[in-house]
């Protein structure tokens, strides 16, 4: 593999509409859902495309939007669902949350150097996380 250098501020997704919702703490309120998991196909479309350089291989793509759409429908359903499908939705999102918490890992892992992104990428799961457990009151199955 090549180094390459990976400017921070472009991963972080400073500068963008999504830069408070992806550097906030704790939950997510309703209406900043969808916002938020924009900003995270972002995030991921820059990671991806600086792991391709790095790799020098075919652009790789889908495989690493379908947790963030998974997780981001998951929750969406929950804040408009309180019928019997919501026992349904929420083991959806269960799912969901853990496919979305290896993509965050796998980004993370990624960088030795600086923390800093370690810790965004870990971020935006606990985000998640924090997010699904107060729309299923803690039950998340």
């Amino acid at each position: 593999m090549r180094a390459i250098h990976v400017p921070m501020n472009v991963l972080l997704a400073y500068g963008t509409p999504y830069t408070p919702l992806l550097h906030g703490r704790g939950k997510l309120r309703e209406n900043e859902i969808d916002m938020f998991f924009d900003g995270v196909h972002e995030c991921v479309e820059r990671w991806l495309y600086y792991l391709n350089q790095q790799i020098m291989a075919e652009p790789m793509s889908l495989p690493y939007h379908a947790p963030v759409e998974n997780l981001r429908e998951s929750l969406l359903k929950l804040t408009n669902d309180d019928g019997e499908s919501v026992f349904e939705t929420r083991k959806e999102a269960h799912h969901a949350i853990i496919e979305f918490e290896h993509l965050c890992t796998d980004m993370a892992r990624s960088f030795t150097h600086p923390p800093r992104i370690k810790d965004f990428y870990h971020n935006l799961a606990s985000r998640t996380r924090s997010t699904l457990e107060y729309l299923t009151d803690g039950d998340i199955e």
